[in-house]
This record gives structure tokens, C-alpha cells and sequence, in this order.
């Protein structure tokens, strides 16, 4: 039998169940909108009360637990008290609402109704004019940047998204670029008149990445199609896969409702605007792999990053004053695009000048120059944010360019002009820096500076007549003195045959490293150049002997002088290939006697294949430096480098005293070689030719270019090249 008090407990709370539910449904009726925050607390207590009485109550009829009690206006709140009316297993199938729930809920959801049409009507009064001031202050901060390149959000993009200066082709969203009409009556058009349909080669970009998660799932099917498409067509002409690019163009009010088209292009346009975020500016290229290079990160240099929104927001409001475009003069359009022109010239020469102070600053932390060294690298390529551009100075007095990206030699006059102007300001000789301008073609054609396409879309400005003067007065064999802790070069900057910049200052700090441990060691240099390891290691080193070996007659001539040039002595009598020396030494001079160094002009593999000791080679040496150019210059070729590596290490190191052991200090130049598996394979390279040797080697240290070359650290390893390894040679194991 059930007690008296649980029957009692059961009506009292029926009743109040009841009570509070007509309360309710009559307070919801007098409010249009009322949030679950706003419900009374008695209301709220009701989805706890049945849990209380299914608790204590089992053994009677619980009517009142079919009841769903449910706010109008608030589906959250009704979800979250039918759970709690499920936990202790109450019904809340629609058909057990009582009827008069039932009818709250639709004069609820009509009065909802109501409101919003008269809400809808009052919106609708004003809706064109809104949109019209709306389209403007949504795209007006966007119209000072002409060109566009959305990049997409995802791990692969997030190098460059957090301040590595390259983007690559498969990295880009979309791309998307401003463009006004040619009508005289449309006042709020941009200046900028954009006749083609692509962002063209040069041109200064904005780089933006894509925050709507929707738009990147969709872009990215979108890819997969078109790479489905590509393999289908392979018979054909090869197809890119080039992302979609989309024009913004501000019409007038004559022309707003004429083309619906358009309007549907502004549309996605402007949502591509809207939805993503600026991360910097950087010089587009639709041949290269690398599409744009990025030389201004908002992150990372916020001020600069300023300075050039600042320049093409003021060029913009200056060009739209003065200049209306005019739809029936065709000069219109050309002085339209001649002043885009001149917004990205002056860009660019902006970001150079900052790019350049900043390098400067960062050389004197360096304590470059100094009085012992006057060369060195001063721009590195995107270690020093300008991608693709290399300056050496040699001697303090000539500045040697090398140019490897189209953007370079498009915007060749405005580097030319703020590298001439910042050198005038800041170089402590009299003298003015003497600028040389040099490139790479196999790296230009790669970046794709040499299509039969690539007509550049810019004024290209040539070197002024001034300045081609000033460099042709500068004959091939004009050669400049440089210095290097304290030991003299001959280079000749101004003989476009030479190698490179003419002066390699990658080896600086490794030549000076390794001299320490040449004192009264025999030295062999291999691929010596023009003497620099053989150099170091005599007048800093105090090496016993030292030899130089070179293919090159140039270098080995170049070597010759330079050991001159710094009072060394030299052997003579050290013919081309030392199978064939004299040796007679009753026919050499006394200073020949006295001679330490000696170069020879022959192949290195040839060389120690055919070594033969005589007076002028001793028998064995004590450090071998192995510095071959570079074998791998593309990935493709890696396997065919990596067996050169091993037979060149190979022989050198039979070339070490045998008993007493000695120093092997190998490098490579080749990127490939040195970023596979993080530098490994250079190095099993050349354990597996200690093997082949019969010698044990241990590896003591493993250095990489001077500090003036600098790394980016949002792309390392990428920009490293060169690995120079110091190992140990063990002496052969001696037989019992």
C-alpha cells in the first residue's frame, strides 16, 4: 500500500506543475523573443522536479511525466529539458504535449512571424542604399592594393603563412585583382585600369590566406578535378593546374544593374576579401614554381609592412584626384598603367632600402668589415628577405649583384638606383661603391625570365647611359684587391667569364678555422681555385708545405698571383701534371728551394690516381682539403653525384700518412646533397669511402657557409648549400 505522505507529495506536485506551466505559457505570450537566460526560475525547476519524484515514487501512475514542457523561441532550451526529461525515461513524443502547449507554441511562433516581416519591411526600405555604402566600405580598404593572391590554410601553407618568403604554385587558393571601369561619371571607381585577365609577371601582390573552412574544402575538390582532367589529357599539351582568378570591378550607378554577370563576379570577390586575412606583400610570377616571393611579412616587419600599405594607399587617393580615366582615350589607359607601375617601382624600392639598412646593421654585428676583412656577402637572398638577389662586396670598393629571380632583373634600375644611394650614405671610403651587375640564365630561365611568353607588363628601365659608362670604363682585367683575414686577393669582378661573383666568401670563416691545425703539417688543397685554403694555411697556419691543385688555368694563374701578392715564394718548376717533374734540383734558384707552395693545373681524380712522390710532393700529407664545385645541381642527379663523392673521398683519403693518420676536410656545394635526409647522406657517403680506403675515419666537426650568409629561419634548411666536414683518418692498423 502506498504511504499517505507519498500520495500527498504526488498532487502537491501536480498541482504546481500545472500552476507554473499556465504562468508560463501566458508570460511567453506578452514577450516577442525571450532567451533560456530569461525564463523564470520556477520554470526552470520543473525539469527537476520529475527527477526528484522518480526517485521516490514507484509504485503509482506518474500521468504528469508525459507532460513536455518546451519554450517557444528557444530550441536549445527545449533540447536540453527533454535530455533531462529522457534521464529518468518520461515521454517526450510531440502527441503527449497537453493541447494547451500546444496552442502557446503557435501563437508564439506567429507573433515571431509578425515581427519579422515588419523587421523584413523596414530592412527593405533602406536595403539598396545600404548595399551601396555597404559594397563600398567593405572593398574601399581593399582597392589600394590592385592584386591579390589567396593562399590556402592548411600544415603544407604554414611555413609561409608564419615567414617563409616562398609560396608555391600548389600553396595558392585563388587570385583576384581590382579593376575599375573606363567611365568619366563613375566617381568612386579606382584609378588602377587592369586590362588583362591574369595578375601579370612583377606585379606587387597582396598575399592573403582564406579563413573559410567551406571555400577551402571547396577550392580544394575543385583541384582534384582539374588534376583528374590533366591526367586524362595526356596526349595533349601539358596542363596547368592554375587556380581560379577572379576581377573586382567597381561599377557606376549607370552600369550597376546592366550586368548581372558582374555582379555575381564582384560578389564572390568581395567574399573572398572579406573572408581572409592579409599576411604580406611579395612580386608574383606565373612562370615560376616559386609564384610569389614574399618580401614583406606582416609579422615579421610590421613597420615596413605599414610604409608600403602606406604608399599605395596615397598613390592610389593621389592618381584618383588627378587622373580621370577617360573610356575614348587610349592615353588614359596607358598613363593608368604606367602609374600602377610606378606604385609597385616605388614599393619595391621602399623594401630594398629597408631590406638593405637592415643587412648593413646586421654585417656590423658581424664586425663586417673590418680591418682584417673588406669582402663579404651583404644581401643573401632570402636570408635577408629579397629573395632571389645576392650582393658580395669586394674590397669595400666594388658591389658584385647577382640576380637568379625575374622580379630582379624586371625591377633591375630601382635596385640598381637604392643600392647606389645607400652605399653613397653609409660606406666610410671616399671612394664611391662601383656597382656590378651579373645573373645567373640557367636560374632565370628556370624562374621563368625567358619565356617567349613573358612579355613584362611594367616599364622596364634599363641601366642609365651614366651608368653603363661607369661599368664598360671597367675593362675584364681590371682587377680588385680584397682581404681576408689579413691575406690579399686579386679578383676581377668586372670579367663577366669568371665564376660567380668572382670571389667565393662562403669559405671565410672555414679557411681561417681550419689553419689552426696545419702547423708544420703538409697541406694538399684540391680544387684550390685561387689558393685560398692553401693560403690560409701557410701565412696563418704555418704549414709546412702545401699544394694546389686546379683544373682551371685561370685559377691556378689567379693562385700564382695571389701567393705573389703576398710575398710567398713559388715553385716554378711544378709543371701541369706531376707525373712529369724535374727532378734535377740542381737547376732550382735558392728562393725555389725556400718555396712552400706550389700550384699544379691538373684534374684532381687524374691527379691522385697517378700520384707519385718526388722533391716537390712529399709522400704522403698530414690535412687534405676536398672542395669540388658542385656535382648535383638538381635533385635528378643526386645518385650520379653521390658515386663522384665517394670515388673523389676515396682516393683522398689514401692520400693521408698512413702512419701517423691526419685531417680530411671534405665539401660539398650541392643543396641537394646537403638537405637530403638533414645532411646524412653526405656523410655515409663518405664512411662508406673510408671503407673502400681501408681506414677508419671519425667525424670531428661539420660546419656550413660563413655567418654572412645568412638563413631564413621559417624556410631552413632550404637555403643551405654548402657542408665542409672535418674528419679524422686514422693510420692504417699495423700488422703483427
Amino acid at each position: 500500500m502506498v504511504p499517505v505522505w507519498k500520495t500527498t507529495i504526488n498532487i502537491i506536485t501536480l498541482v504546481f506543475i500545472f500552476h507554473i506551466s499556465i504562468a508560463s505559457s501566458f508570460q511567453l505570450q506578452s514577450t516577442s523573443t525571450t532567451s533560456p537566460s530569461s525564463l523564470p526560475l520556477s520554470l526552470s525547476l520543473v525539469s527537476i522536479i520529475p527527477m526528484v519524484n522518480a526517485f521516490f515514487i514507484t509504485s503509482i501512475p506518474k500521468p504528469w511525466m508525459l507532460i513536455r514542457f518546451t519554450h517557444p523561441s528557444s530550441n536549445s532550451y527545449s533540447s536540453h529539458l527533454q535530455k533531462s526529461w529522457r534521464t529518468v525515461g518520461v515521454s517526450t513524443h510531440p502527441n503527449t504535449v497537453f493541447s494547451f502547449t500546444k496552442r502557446c507554441m503557435v501563437q508564439q511562433q506567429l507573433q515571431n512571424q509578425q515581427n519579422q516581416q515588419q523587421q523584413e519591411k523596414t530592412t527593405n526600405i533602406s536595403s539598396s542604399s545600404a548595399s551601396a555604402s555597404s559594397t563600398k566600405s567593405n572593398v574601399s580598404q581593399h582597392l589600394y592594393e590592385n592584386h591579390h593572391v589567396m593562399v590556402k590554410r592548411n600544415r603544407q601553407s604554414m611555413a609561409f603563412r608564419n615567414g617563409s618568403p616562398l609560396v608555391f604554385s600548389g600553396a595558392i587558393d585563388s587570385t583576384l585583382q581590382v579593376v575599375a571601369t573606363a567611365d568619366t561619371t563613375n566617381a568612386n571607381a579606382t584609378a588602377t585600369i587592369v586590362t588583362s585577365t591574369n595578375i601579370p609577371n612583377g606585379a606587387l601582390v597582396a598575399v592573403r590566406v582564406n579563413n573559410n573552412k567551406s571555400h577551402n574544402n571547396k577550392v580544394k575538390n575543385n583541384h582534384k578535378k582539374n588534376k583528374r582532367q590533366s591526367k586524362m589529357n595526356d596526349n595533349n599539351d601539358i596542363i596547368h593546374d592554375t587556380p581560379p582568378h577572379y576581377t573586382l570591378t567597381m561599377l557606376d550607378h549607370n552600369h550597376h544593374h546592366d550586368n548581372d554577370n558582374n555582379n555575381n563576379n564582384n560578389t564572390k570577390a568581395k567574399q573572398l576579401l572579406d573572408d581572409s586575412n592579409i599576411i604580406g606583400y611579395g612580386v608574383y610570377n606565373p612562370y615560376s614554381m616559386y609564384r610569389v616571393r614574399i618580401l614583406c611579412h606582416l609579422n615579421s616587419h610590421r613597420s615596413l609592412f605599414q610604409q608600403v600599405q602606406q604608399i599605395l594607399l596615397n598613390k592610389h587617393d593621389h592618381y584618383q584626384h588627378h587622373h580621370t580615366p577617360n573610356n575614348n582615350n587610349d592615353d588614359d589607359f596607358i598613363s593608368a598603367s604606367a602609374s600602377s607601375s610606378t606604385i609597385d617601382q616605388e614599393a619595391i624600392q621602399t623594401i630594398v632600402r629597408f631590406k638593405l639598412l637592415d643587412a648593413i646593421a646586421a654585417r656590423k654585428a658581424m664586425n663586417l668589415p673590418s680591418p682584417s676583412t673588406d669582402s663579404y656577402r651583404l644581401i643573401n637572398g632570402e636570408g635577408d628577405g629579397l629573395s632571389g638577389l645576392a650582393v658580395d662586396i669586394l674590397g669595400g670598393t666594388v658591389a658584385v649583384v647577382m640576380s637568379s629571380a625575374s622580379w630582379c632583373e624586371l625591377y633591375k634600375q630601382d635596385i640598381w638606383n637604392v643600392l647606389q644611394s645607400t652605399f653613397n650614405n653609409h660606406n666610410n671610403n671616399n671612394n664611391n661603391m662601383q656597382i656590378v651587375w651579373r645573373n645567373t640564365p640557367s636560374r632565370l630561365k628556370q624562374d621563368g625570365y625567358n619565356n617567349q611568353h613573358n612579355h613584362p607588363p611594367l616599364e622596364i628601365n634599363i641601366l642609365s647611359q651614366q651608368q653603363q659608362q661607369q661599368t664598360q670604363t671597367q675593362t675584364q682585367t681590371s682587377g680588385t684587391i680584397v682581404m681576408e683575414n689579413n691575406i690579399k686577393y686579386i679578383t676581377y669582378p668586372f670579367d663577366t667569364t669568371s665564376q660567380k661573383t668572382g670571389f667565393y666568401c662562403d669559405q671565410r670563416e672555414n679557411r681561417q678555422w681550419l689553419a689552426q691545425y696545419c702547423k708544420d703539417k703538409h697541406v694538399l688543397d684540391l680544387c684550390c681555385f685561387t689558393g685560398g685554403f692553401a693560403l690560409h694555411a701557410l701565412l696563418n697556419g704555418q704549414a709546412k708545405s702545401c699544394v694546389g691543385v686546379d683544373s682551371s688555368p685561370v685559377a691556378i694563374q689567379t693562385a700564382i698571383q695571389n701567393a705573389k701578392l703576398n710575398g710567398i715564394p713559388i715553385d716554378t718548376n711544378a709543371c701541369s701534371t706531376n707525373t712529369n717533374t724535374d727532378n734535377d734540383t740542381s737547376k732550382m734558384t735558392d728562393a725555389e728551394e725556400q718555396s712552400k707552395l706550389q700550384f699544379v693545373q691538373a684534374d684532381i681524380a687524374q691527379f691522385m690516381k697517378e700520384y707519385i712522390p718526388s722533391p716537390n710532393f712529399p709522400n704522403y700529407y698530414d690535412v687534405i682539403i676536398l672542395d669540388p664545385p658542385k656535382l648535383a645541381p638538381t635533385l635528378a642527379g643526386l645518385e650520379r653525384a653521390a658515386r663522384k663523392y665517394h670515388a673523389l673521398n676515396r682516393d683522398a683519403i689514401k692520400l693521408i700518412n698512413p702512419q701517423q693518420g691526419g685531417l680530411l676536410l671534405t665539401c660539398t656545394c650541392s643543396a641537394a646533397m646537403t638537405q637530403k635526409d638533414g645532411g646524412r647522406l653526405f656523410l655515409e657517403t663518405v664512411k662508406q669511402a673510408a671503407l673502400a680506403a681501408n681506414r677508419q675515419i671519425t667525424l670531428l666537426r661539420s660546419n656550413s657557409a660563413a655567418s654572412c650568409h645568412t638563413q631564413c629561419p621559417a624556410s631552413f634548411p632550404a637555403g643551405a648549400y654548402l657542408t665542409a666536414s672535418l674528419f679524422y683518418v686514422s693510420p692504417l692498423p699495423t700488422t703483427f
